[in-house]
């Protein structure tokens, strides 16, 4: 081995490992280029020969290193799953709630209600109370007043009992109220006569005897026309004898059953007339 033509043979991949290439004369800068790549390959080239001329690097040998000796831990006994014994508790008995009773006061029972038999009044017979009477409708002529009653018919009337009220009766009068009346007291009994002389309104004439019963009954006796003569007017006379004659609205004795035979009283009557009915 030897020269540098041993160096030229021996490396010609080397020195193409290196990267250098034959320098371009055709460059900017060849001579500097130049030198730099020869510097580099001569400095290459000078390692690579010192290097194959040198001894061998011994190549270590690898020598086993022996660690000491890790004990081997014993292998532990296997683990054997215990079984634990859950400790089984007795089961809490329940209470039993018993229901408490108070007791109740006893509610006493009424006991039943004895009727007491009410003494029964005695019935007395009643006592009538007398009604009084009311009191007379003053007389328009200021004539005095009374009462009449003819079975079960009453009339508060106006007495006439001289001359001038019996010749005047109710004449110039337009009516009579529904239960009103005039009782013509004669000087004494026999067959009387009356007639309507300016009278306004029908009239009834009840003619009553000394005895105090009705005689007979003149009904609806109508009223005359306004200046009727005298002469011209009709006469009413009495059936049979009377001393008493009852003037009154015109068909209130049908309706009040005023017949003959009827018993007629009177009350508050002048003690002056000739006779007073019971």
């Amino acid at each position: 081995m030897g020269g540098a033509g041993g160096a030229s043979g021996l490396f010609p991949s080397l020195l193409g490992k290196t990267g250098i290439e034959p320098t371009n004369p055709s460059g900017p800068f060849p001579s500097l280029l130049g030198k730099a790549r020869m510097g580099l390959t001569a400095a290459a080239l000078a390692c690579l020969v010192a290097a194959c001329s040198a001894d061998p690097i011994p190549t270590a040998t690898p020598t086993a290193t022996t660690l000491p000796d890790t004990p081997t831990p014993a292998p532990s006994a296997p683990q054997t799953a215990t079984q634990v014994e859950t400790p089984i508790h007795p089961p809490i008995p329940t209470p039993t709630v018993e229901a408490t009773i108070t007791p109740q006061p006893a509610v006493p029972t009424p006991a039943p209600a004895t009727l007491t038999p009410e003494a029964t009044p005695t019935a007395h017979p009643a006592t009538p109370t007398p009604t009084p009477s009311p009191a007379p409708t003053p007389s328009p002529a200021g004539l005095p007043v009374g009462t009449v009653t003819i079975g079960s018919a009453s009339f508060q009337v106006e007495v006439a009992s001289d001359s001038d009220s019996r010749t005047t009766g109710l004449s110039y009068r337009d009516s009579l109220p529904h239960d009103a009346g005039m009782l013509f007291l004669m000087p004494s009994e026999g067959v009387q006569t009356f007639w309507m002389k300016e009278m306004r309104f029908p009239l009834d004439m009840v003619w009553i005897g000394a005895d105090c019963r009705v005689t007979g009954v003149t009904h609806n006796i109508p009223f005359p026309e306004a200046d009727t003569p005298d002469s011209d007017l009709p006469r009413y006379n009495s059936p049979d004898r009377t001393l008493y004659v009852l003037e009154i609205n015109a068909g209130l004795a049908a309706q009040l059953n005023i017949t003959t035979g009827a018993q007629a009283a009177f009350l508050n009557i002048d003690a002056t007339a000739p006779a007073a009915c019971p």
